[in-house]
């Protein structure tokens, strides 16, 4: 999955209607002070019909951007097959990753390096042990929140061989930067 290019698709929708309705706000505001400064429209004229167009219009604009994004996040969630299994337990302040029956953690002087096959899905079964972490991956512009007691399932997929870093995106205690681990894709 190319959590990076569905995202980034509804990141562009978010900026056009970010910018549409900068648009007709900067302009709203300039007819106004025009026709302030000629002295016309003293008092608060009574526009029902324009008020529920209005009202209609922002309510159809939120409806889309709150359907595609459900319809973004629905296709990212959706779990495929996949080859390798990873358990990931986030625990203050470290990861435990346990695939194949050998587990990997960290320490206080590096972090676990977890190896994965590149190219292929790879399942990833994450929970927490105390308190919420979020196992985030920045250059897959992948994030997803780690729960106490609490299994969730997700699938990535690591296009190229390397090594990505990771990161809990959750502040969860004093030592929460050092919170980091690395995934080998090969």
């Amino acid at each position: 999955m190319d959590t990076r290019s569905d995202f980034g698709g509804l990141w562009h929708l978010y900026l056009g209607v970010e910018g549409v309705v900068l648009v007709i706000v900067v302009a709203a505001i300039a007819i106004g002070l025009v026709r302030s400064r000629r002295g016309a429209g003293h008092g608060v004229e009574k526009r029902p019909k324009l008020e529920t167009a209005y009202a209609i219009v922002l309510a159809a604009i939120a409806a889309t951007l709150v359907g595609f994004t459900f319809h973004t996040e629905a296709r990212e969630d959706r779990v495929e097959p996949a080859g390798t299994t990873v358990d990931v337990v986030a625990f203050k302040w470290g990861w435990a990753f346990t695939t194949g029956g050998k587990t990997v953690v960290g320490d206080d002087r590096a972090p676990p390096v977890l190896s994965v096959p590149a190219g292929r899905p790879v399942r990833f079964v994450l929970r927490s042990r105390d308190v919420i972490h979020a196992f985030w991956v920045p250059s897959l512009r992948f994030k997803r929140d780690a729960f106490p007691w609490r299994s969730t399932q997700f699938d990535l997929v690591f296009d190229h061989p390397g090594t990505y870093v990771g990161r809990c995106a959750e502040f969860c205690g004093l030592q929460h930067a050092g919170m980091t681990f690395q995934v080998r894709a090969t």
